[in-house]
């Protein structure tokens, strides 16, 4: 059986985020009322790179948001720098807890891209969990107590019915992982078991750069409880 490749959906700003750039989806001013008129879930967006992991037949599968990726190759690709030794540390307890339906989606954080991470719990960010057979998203109290122990999800920032006033709050609080501005929000609405609708909002604080972080010099992001993790 053929296997299908299930890409990492792209996330609608609020048709209110004032940084965009031409590739960016926006969620039109209405339905972004309907969507704000919701009970939602607040989370820290982070600023990385998007990974995928699943296990076909019991074997290990990585993904971008774009291919299947060989995890031999992984280590020289300076994108995915040090995540080779990360999910072998975890690959076991991860096949012991996702099913062959689920793909578990991180952001990897080794470099700085924009904001400058200086107190991070890991380098592996747990984001969302896929179930394909039933084609949606875990919620995000399924997808935190699947990975609880495992993988590190984001604090909850606000869980509730949001205005545009704390929202703006929110996004002028530096991260939870920083000294630095929050890069923005995630903000998702929930039903008992799935994510129904996602969407973003990045700060005004958080410049689009023409120049792409992997052409400057690189610097590292710096993890809060793992002193050697850059021996990776």
């Amino acid at each position: 059986k053929q296997m299908v490749f299930i890409k990492f959906p792209i996330t609608y700003h609020l048709s209110f985020s004032k940084i965009t750039d031409r590739e960016d989806k926006v969620l039109p001013e209405k339905e972004t009322e309907e969507f704000l008129e919701q009970k939602l879930i607040v989370q820290e967006k982070f600023d990385g790179t998007n990974i995928g992991i699943s296990f076909q037949n019991g074997d290990l599968m990585v993904q971008n948001r774009g291919s299947y990726l060989c995890l031999d190759d992984l280590d020289r690709l300076d994108e995915y720098k040090g995540f080779t030794k990360w999910i072998n540390q975890r690959k076991d307890s991860l096949k012991a807890t996702l099913t062959s339906s689920e793909i578990l989606f991180i952001e990897w954080m080794y470099w700085e891209h924009t904001v400058k991470y200086d107190s991070l719990p890991d380098l592996g960010i747990g984001l969302d969990i896929y179930k394909k057979k039933n084609d949606k998203f875990l919620n995000t109290s399924r997808v935190k107590k699947i990975l609880s122990g495992k993988v590190f999800t984001p604090e909850i920032l606000y869980k509730g019915k949001i205005t545009p006033e704390i929202i703006e709050e929110l996004l002028n609080q530096n991260s939870s992982y920083s000294n630095q501005p929050r890069e923005g929000l995630i903000l998702r609405q929930d039903s008992r078991n799935y994510n129904i609708q996602r969407a973003k909002i990045v700060s005004d604080k958080f410049q689009i750069s023409s120049t792409h972080w992997k052409s400057v010099p690189k610097t590292a992001n710096i993890c809060k409880y793992n002193i050697n993790f850059y021996d990776l």
